[in-house]
């Protein structure tokens, strides 16, 4: 018959504490690892959609520039935009073309809620894929407001040059549901001088 000693036995109890420490540990640990790590993903994610939005918004507004008082500006400033975004593009809820009246101007707030004749034309992600003949400042053309054949690009004129302004925001998903569910509104804006023809 084998017998167990005291000492032995205490040292099987002590690992056994020790093990439900580390239990209880994981317990409380883990909660805040996971909420950190949904935390870190969805960050991530929300940044990679602004930085995705800076950039085809500069792009755009850069394209829009160069094409001055072409009559297919804001067509090709909606396309640049639908490229650069991808797949993302879907979630653009509204697209502001607009006369910014210095490099640093903001969207006139009456372009927030529509298009303003002589102002600003504001779109929705759909109307990038629209026809080519949808624009071009014809009756029902939706640049028409502010027509892009009107835009100033002779650098005589008494104003100067216009400013040409693109202004987006775009719902970025929440994608874990850690932080509740909806979405995060991303909103960017650039403007550049329109360039002499």
């Amino acid at each position: 018959m084998h017998r167990i000693s005291p000492a032995s036995s205490r040292g099987a109890r002590t690992l056994r504490r020790q093990r439900g420490t580390v239990l209880v540990e994981a317990a409380l640990i883990l909660p805040l690892l996971i909420m950190l790590a949904m935390g870190t993903i969805e960050y991530g994610m929300a940044w990679r959609d602004r930085l995705s939005v800076q950039s085809s918004v500069r792009s755009s507004v850069r394209t829009g520039a160069s094409l001055g008082n072409d009559a297919q500006a804001d067509y090709n400033i909606l396309q640049n935009l639908k490229s650069g975004m991808g797949s993302r593009f879907s979630n653009t809820t509204r697209i502001v073309v607009y006369n910014a009246s210095a490099a640093d101007g903001s969207v006139p707030s009456g372009c927030l809620s529509g298009s303003v004749a002589g102002v600003c034309n504001v779109y929705v992600a759909a109307d990038a894929s629209l026809a080519s003949t949808s624009f071009g400042c014809g009756a029902g053309a939706k640049d028409a407001l502010w027509c892009p054949t009107t835009r100033v690009t002779n650098i005589d004129a008494s104003g100067g040059l216009d400013y040409l302004g693109v202004y987006i925001t775009y719902n970025h998903g929440l994608i874990t549901g850690s932080f509740g569910s909806g979405s995060l509104t991303i909103k960017d804006s650039a403007v550049m001088r329109v360039e002499p023809q």
